[in-house]
């Protein structure tokens, strides 16, 4: 009896693939346009911030494409890599966390220094300082 081989070994491989893409955690388009725009700031090749994450220059690539995810750890050493260091802020959702990352990462430093600024003295402001700001903010959203 003859097994056609060939096509057992493909619909294995097949299968793992299916199974191997199934356990990889989606990426963000934007984070990862973010991470790329970090790493040319900090002249590094793929290749190079990969070997510092330990990690190859094609999931740097990946990553950086939005099509594959990074663990927080990761990302962490990834801006530390790249000359920023990063405080852990509890701010809701990982889409809001996202959304925040990337927002804070975009700043000119002037910006980023007022906005620090802000948020060490927001717990001493009064109720009434605070509705304004925040009015503020939500008259300026997107």
């Amino acid at each position: 009896m003859s097994f056609p081989l060939g096509r057992i070994a493909r619909s294995h491989r097949e299968c793992q693939a299916a199974g191997m893409e199934e356990n990889r955690k989606p990426g963000d388009p934007v984070l990862g346009a973010e991470l790329r725009r970090i790493r040319k700031e900090a002249k590094l090749t793929q290749d190079e911030l990969g070997a510092l994450l330990g990690i190859n220059g094609p999931q740097v690539s990946r990553i950086e494409s939005g099509t594959r995810g990074a663990s927080v750890d990761t990302l962490h050493q990834w801006y530390r890599e790249c000359g920023y260091e990063l405080e852990a802020v509890e701010v809701g959702s990982p889409e809001q966390a996202t959304r925040l990352a990337v927002a804070v990462a975009a700043l000119p430093p002037g910006q980023l220094d007022a906005i620090i600024e802000i948020v060490r003295a927001w717990p001493a402001l009064d109720e009434r300082t605070r509705g304004r700001m925040l009015g503020l903010a939500a008259s300026h959203e997107p």
